[in-house]
Order: structure tokens, then C-alpha cells, then sequence
């Protein structure tokens, strides 16, 4: 799934935060808000470069304002994309939160914390 839409500024090409774009508008618009015009999100490695220059995951994280289940999908993303310590300052009661995410919410989680739609194979074939 590829999103280059007129309300984005920016393309996505990495399947899973595609869907989370998709799906909830919050997060749309959140990212809007803080990648720059052109760029494309190819895979997990480009959001993370993305979101490090200019103070761009601090303005992100500083203007969220979405609710326990939006930020439980943006912690995830931040897991994905190598922020691991701004996840669990988001969203640090991950489990307690759990019972309240909305289903298809809580399936795009489940796809990120899996690896489904990755391409980089980690979590497909035969587990170690």
C-alpha cells in the first residue's frame, strides 16, 4: 500500500504505517504536521531518520493530542521507527491501557509488535 495523498505531504511506502495513516486521521495529521513536504517513507529506517532531524519527534510528541488509543498506535510506530524511550514515556502502561483500544486499533498493533507487512523477514518462517 502506497499513500500519496493531497492531504499528506509526504509518501508511504512501508506497508503497516500506511494502514496506520489510513485508518486514523489523528495520526494523519500529527505526521503532517512535522515530516517535510517530498519525503517518502520507504521502511522503518527512513521515519526514523525523518522524525530525528529538526526536532521533529519532539514537535510531534509535544502537539499529540489523540486519545489512550491513539497513542498507544503512535507508541508502536515509535517502537518500529527506533524510539523506544519516547514510546514508553507516551504510552508506559501499555497493558493497563489494553482493554480500551478499539479493535481495529488493537490489530494494528498487534501487526507492528509481529512484524507482519515488514519485508524484512524477522518474524516470517520458522522461530528460533
Amino acid at each position: 500500500m502506497i499513500i500519496a495523498s493531497p492531504a499528506l505531504p509526504f509518501t508511504v511506502e512501508q506497508p503497516l504505517f500506511a494502514a496506520v495513516l489510513a485508518h486514523n486521521a489523528t495520526l494523519a495529521r500529527a505526521f503532517a504536521a512535522v515530516l517535510p513536504a517530498g519525503a517518502v517513507v520507504r521502511d522503518w529506517h527512513d521515519l526514523t531518520d525523518l522524525l530525528g532531524d529538526a526536532d521533529r519527534l519532539d514537535t510531534l510528541l509535544g502537539n499529540f493530542l489523540g486519545n489512550k488509543s491513539e497513542r498507544l498506535v503512535l507508541a508502536c510506530v515509535l517502537m518500529k521507527a527506533d524510539y523506544a524511550a519516547q514510546a514508553d514515556a507516551l504510552m508506559p502502561r501499555v497493558f493497563t491501557t489494553w482493554g480500551g483500544i478499539d479493535a481495529r486499533n488493537r490489530a494494528l498493533v498487534l501487526d507492528m509488535l509481529e512484524g507482519l507487512d515488514d519485508g524484512d523477514g524477522l518474524f516470517e518462517g520458522e522461530t528460533v
